[in-house]
């Protein structure tokens, strides 16, 4: 018999999700563009998040759908109250077999409660299938882009007038004057576009076939099919209409933003933060819902080196609220994230350590947590805390995988506390908890082992008043490298060595502060402050192999009051401040001002270059703006990242990551060879946001306030030459191109490795990258090393060779470019930027 299929296309989904960006080399600007990443739609199964009766979700934005063997399930969010629409397939097969299809590599963890109740590595699938749903029938949902389709397949002999869609809480169901399926409820209305039919013919092309939508309503329920016109049936037949739904994952229906970013050797980011968007409650009955009181949790999520797609994406949380601050990945690609919890121990996914028991009574213990490396399990995950407020800000890993972890405690140690569970403090480098009258935090750092199960050190950092301790870095000795603020003075704040051993705005303001402890965890190396006469403070570390502390932060001080050197801006007033400290912490190598509002984040790179971002208000007229990313301020706030130059003298790129709305860059990581991924928040949606490439492409925030998170990657490239080329001299160039380590390189211009002028005549060049100059018919090889292979660290360097011929006199060199030849004759990637060189006698 000739197989006839009849499918039914519909249920078009229009994903609604965080904007997560990255930024590479485009042909916009000669130096950067963002490019943004894209979430694909996952269908995930159901494995105890919800009744056994769901199958498979898709939790989005304004709607999340469940998949059942009698039907789907439509929970929609209303501003006042929520509203379920429940779809059931009339007169089904009871024996009716759902399951997924087309795997996905994405799994989806939720890591809470004790370990028995944790759900990790869900699978995900790109289409679900419902086999036999009436006789001869099957339904298949697919993920597109941004969409998911469903169709219904009709088998030869079967009965397309089998279709039977009951809606159940719905306020109307019509048809519009253009055909479409209108579905009203009383928090709002969707639609199925019009249904299109069509055939393929036997000798290529397809027909056009008559259908349209088919309403029965009875006793405040409607019935839903299709009236199909004349078609040959011994062909296929496709009928599509469309629904709408907002979904999405990094996004969702509160408040969501990243902190936290690091990259492994592959490239791949690895991104922590926080997600008001929970796990709503299946709704069981259709109509008024009871709103769902989402609470924030911790997200941890795993993006490939493509940028186009999840490796995994999972919760970390409690029955109360979570805020996951940083994150870490050691050389196996396992992830360390710190943050602190309000959730409680018969909640919170405690397992192996360091403390298993919550301490805050009704306030917040620091919790810190190892993911493994496929993402669908904890190594370990505990507390560090007291009987007050704790709170984890930042965390770094050592090659032998302990963490080193920071933040701000009120908790007492033992000798202090008169009740309540005091501070876990061991070893150092401080024993004791500095305010007398307990009323302030004091900053902290600990180590946690490798196993997890234990403290190898805990100890305080704080004076008499406020502190903070705020971001960590771990250098190959084991030294850990602390900044924050405080407002105490050296009278009771643990200064020693420098960088200055002098509050600059004693009892009234607050001074960043940076610190280095000693590998024992015993003591501190140097401490000192770094700040001026009004508010200033440093909110991120980062530490070179020769350790060098690279820290970065805010400050309002006048310039003249900032302890600054070298540049790269020495003139401006209430932004960004970067600083280089020597390895004693004795002195600055380079401090300066970028620009923005703060600094939010800092890393270096192989050749020590530094790497930031933060926020800023200051529009492009004002903003030290080169190359990129963005070269227009887009209002409202903008998000920024810089890259500054090993000496501290000037930026190789600085630029805005935002669109019209509130945007702020929290946290960067940066690859040897220079690649920066930087993460954030952001209100902008994608009419305004940079977004390309993936993982998602439409915003997902917008509702009561709400933001999404982002991701970006940024790759720099640039050509620069040094020196005065003189006739019968050398000119050098050198070439960064953050992401094309190994490949080879060649110097040269749009006509070959040239061109020159001489007396106003331009010369022509062979293929073979020797000047050919037919004027006294001489070969002079102009460029040597003008080809050879970028170095691990991003970098190369080219000479040219001026000849010392008479004739040569007013030699000019422009428009000088690289061409990156890949080892496999794929194509040529060009890299454009132009140097121009006037050579003297």
């Amino acid at each position: 018999m000739t197989m006839r299929s009849l499918r039914v296309f519909g249920a078009l989904l229009w994903i609604v999700a965080s904007s997560v960006v990255s930024a590479q080399e485009a042909g916009r600007t000669p130096g950067l563009s963002p490019y943004p990443l894209r979430i694909p739609l996952h269908f995930i199964e159901n494995r105890g998040i919800y009744p056994e009766a769901v199958r498979y979700y898709v939790q989005g934005k304004e709607k999340t759908v469940f998949f059942t063997e009698e039907g789907i399930t439509f929970a929609l969010r209303g501003k006042q109250r929520d509203w379920v629409v429940k779809v059931d397939f009339v007169g089904r097969n009871p024996e009716v077999k759902l399951r997924g299809a087309d795997r996905r590599a994405a799994v989806f963890s939720y890591f809470r409660g004790p370990e028995e109740a944790w759900k990790t590595g869900l699978r995900s699938y790109g289409q679900v299938v419902y086999e036999e749903l009436w006789p001869g029938i099957d339904l298949m949902y697919r993920a597109e882009v941004n969409a998911i389709k469903y169709e219904f397949r009709v088998k030869p002999g079967a009965d397309p007038g089998r279709i039977r869609l009951r809606y159940r809480g719905v306020s109307s169901l019509k048809r519009t004057s253009g055909g479409a399926l209108r579905i009203e409820t009383s928090v709002g209305a969707f639609e199925d576009a019009p249904p299109v039919a069509f055939q393929q013919n036997q000798g290529g092309g397809r027909s056009t076939v008559n259908v349209a939508y088919t309403i029965e309503s009875t006793a405040g329920e409607a019935v839903v099919g299709f009236r199909v016109g004349n078609h040959a049936e011994d062909r296929p037949l496709v009928i599509d209409p469309a629904v709408y739904v907002y979904c999405g994952y990094l996004g969702g229906t509160g408040d969501d933003g990243l902190y936290g970013i690091d990259v492994d050797s592959q490239g791949n980011a690895y991104v922590g933060g926080i997600t008001c968007c929970g796990t709503p409650t299946f709704p069981v009955k259709v109509g008024p819902s009871t709103k769902y009181n989402g609470r924030r949790e911790g997200i941890v999520a795993k993006v490939d080196a493509s940028g186009t797609k999840l490796i995994y994406c999972g919760y970390i949380g409690g029955t109360s609220d979570e805020f996951l601050y940083d994150i870490a990945v050691d050389s196996h690609g396992c992830a360390y994230v710190f943050g602190h919890t309000g959730s409680k121990e018969d909640s919170f996914p405690v397992k192996g350590g360091p403390d298993l028991t919550f301490n805050g009574a009704r306030g917040l213990d620091c919790f810190v947590a190892k993911v493994s490396a496929d993402g669908s399990s904890l190594v370990y995950c505990g507390y560090i805390g007291g009987e007050r407020d704790d709170y984890g800000r930042g965390i770094a890993v050592d090659k032998s995988g302990c963490a080193y972890v920071v933040g701000a405690t009120g908790s007492r140690d033992p000798m202090t506390i008169t009740h309540g569970t005091p501070f876990p403090t061991s070893v150092g480098p401080d024993l004791t908890f500095n305010d007398p009258w307990a009323f302030t935090p004091d900053g902290f750092i600990a180590k946690v082992d490798a196993s997890g199960k234990k403290l190898v050190y805990c100890g305080y950092i704080g004076g008499a008043l406020n502190e903070a301790a705020l971001d960590v870095a771990v250098d190959a000795l084991g030294n850990a490298y602390v900044v924050g603020w405080t407002v105490s003075t050296p009278t009771s704040f643990p200064v020693k060595v420098g960088p200055s051993l002098k509050h600059a705005s004693p009892g009234r303001y607050g001074d960043g502060f940076v610190a280095r402890v000693n590998a024992a965890g015993t003591g501190l190396d140097y401490c000192g402050y770094i700040g001026g006469s009004d508010r200033d403070g440093l909110g991120g570390v980062a530490v070179d192999a020769t350790g060098h502390a690279y820290v970065a932060g805010y400050s309002i001080s006048p310039a003249n009051t900032l302890p600054l050197v070298v540049g790269p801006n020495l003139n401006l007033a209430g932004c960004s401040l970067v600083a280089k400290v020597s390895p004693s912490g004795s002195s600055l190598v380079w401090c300066g001002l970028v620009g923005g509002i703060s600094s939010a984040g800092i890393d270096v790179d192989a050749r020590g270059h530094a790497y930031v971002c933060g926020q800023t208000n200051t529009p492009t007229s004002a903003f030290p703006v080169k190359e990129g990313p963005q070269l227009t301020y887009g209002g409202n706030g903008d998000g920024f990242m810089a890259k500054i130059d090993s000496s501290g003298r000037f930026l190789h790129y600085s630029g805005f990551v935002g669109g019209a709305m509130a945007d702020e860059a929290w946290g960067i990581a940066v690859t040897p060879s220079g690649n920066a991924f930087v993460a954030g928040k952001t209100f902008s949606d994608e009419k305004t946001f940079p977004v390309k490439l993936g993982p998602d492409l439409t915003y997902g925030g917008g509702l009561s306030g709400s933001g999404d998170g982002f991701v970006a990657k940024v790759k720099f490239t640039q050509l620069a030459a040094s020196g005065t080329p003189r006739i019968g001299g050398t000119a050098t160039f050198t070439l960064m191109a953050s992401d094309s380590a190994g490949l080879p390189y060649q110097a040269g211009s749009s006509l070959g490795t040239g061109p020159i002028t001489i007396d106003t005549r331009r010369l022509g060049l062979s293929p073979d990258g020797l000047l050919q100059v037919s004027v006294h018919d001489f070969w002079p090889q102009v460029f040597v090393d003008y080809r050879g292979t970028i170095g691990p660290d991003g970098e190369a360097r080219a000479k040219i060779v001026i000849p010392p011929f008479p004739q040569l006199v007013g030699l000019r060199i422009y428009s000088a470019f690289v061409t990156l030849h890949p080892p496999s004759p794929s194509g040529i990637r060009d890299i454009s930027n132009t140097v121009l060189i006037t050579l003297v006698k």
